[in-house]
């Protein structure tokens, strides 16, 4: 699931604004850059590839399901790194991926190795939108 997130609609804003340990700068919520810095593009609610990486076996037939939510910046690029995947009978490695949209692809990885997984969208790569996958042996 491709999202943005937006941590500036947080109920708990407030009481981490006054969180000196959280705000040790004293950033205020008019700033006008604090909206901007505070907008996430995820994967599965994980951001900057802090979440569980995914594995599978080379040969091992394996079924991806992608989708984006619904924001003005939620058009997406998946891109799988070091495999290909098989979509509408073509062999692709990225997706065009738009609002709300779902996209179901098959790979059978071959190539051994830790491989990224990421939004070739180049500002949602930049505000966190990627995750690894392991093909084992």
């Amino acid at each position: 699931m491709f999202s943005e997130m937006d941590e500036s609609q947080s109920r708990l804003l407030d009481a981490n604004l006054a969180d000196v340990a959280l705000n040790p700068r004293h950033l205020k919520a008019s700033a006008p850059v604090f909206q901007f810095s505070n907008q996430f593009y995820s994967l599965n609610g994980f951001v900057y590839g802090n979440m569980p990486t995914m594995t599978m076996r080379r040969g091992e037939h394996v079924r991806w399901y992608v989708m984006a939510s619904m924001s003005d910046f939620d058009f997406h690029a998946p891109d799988w790194h070091g495999q290909s995947v098989i979509y509408d009978g073509n062999r692709v490695n990225v997706l065009e991926l738009g609002p709300m949209e779902m996209k179901t692809v098959d790979m059978v990885p071959d190539a051994v190795g830790t491989w990224l997984f990421d939004c070739d969208v180049n500002i949602h790569l930049a505000q966190g939108l990627e995750a690894r996958y392991a093909v084992l042996p």
